[in-house]
């Protein structure tokens, strides 16, 4: 539940009235006690966003907001499931502007995240939210501020960025390798020709 703290003015006062008859009645004196610090003259941005609330403008707001939020979302998982299979795995979320992209085992979401913003996307990394060490990395994805043709580019970018973490894991999984010494080789490779 959110509460908004407005003067609405006397005109508005009945409205107002019915709107906090719902609020959870621990908050209430709180409320009060706020007023009164506030003091009892309303500003006129305090009169507009009263009407703007009271008219329901607001709410049309927050429902053409999450219609669009909502189509966004699902432009950037399609294309995330289409371009970058196997690089990262998203799933869709009831509300929000963001996603949490899951990278494969192994890759460090750090480096992701430094590799991406280097082809201009930011994209923080998700172990940067965890309170104890993480167990799989991934990148958050914010969609909100983003046309489908943004989100189609960046996802572009970002693809780019998450092929160079993966040659970096393989590059460091083979550096660190144990070598084959050449006589040993020799061996395998006479095995496979006969």
């Amino acid at each position: 539940m959110m509460i908004m703290l407005i003067d609405v003015g006397h005109d508005r006062f009945n409205q107002f009235r019915d709107i906090m008859k719902d609020a959870p009645p621990d908050l209430v004196d709180k409320f009060i006690a706020s007023r009164r610090l506030v003091g009892s003259q309303a500003t006129i941005e305090q009169v507009v966003l009263a009407d703007f609330i009271i008219e329901g403008h607001f709410v049309r707001h927050i429902h053409r907001m999450r219609n669009l939020y909502a189509r966004r979302q699902t432009a950037l998982i399609t294309v995330v499931q289409h371009k970058l299979e196997g690089l990262l795995d998203v799933r869709g979320a009831e509300g929000g502007m963001s996603l949490v992209g899951w990278l494969p085992e192994g890759i460090d979401d750090q480096v992701a995240s430094s590799l991406a913003a280097a082809h201009g996307v930011e994209t923080p990394a998700l172990s940067d939210c965890y309170l104890s060490r993480h167990r799989r990395g991934g990148l958050i994805l914010g969609y909100g501020a983003f046309d489908e043709r943004s989100i189609n580019d960046g996802v572009d970018q970002l693809r780019l960025a998450l092929l160079e973490a993966g040659r970096d894991i393989r590059s460091r999984i083979i550096k660190d390798a144990p070598k084959v010494v050449q006589g040993d080789r020799s061996r395998v490779c006479e095995r496979r020709k006969s």
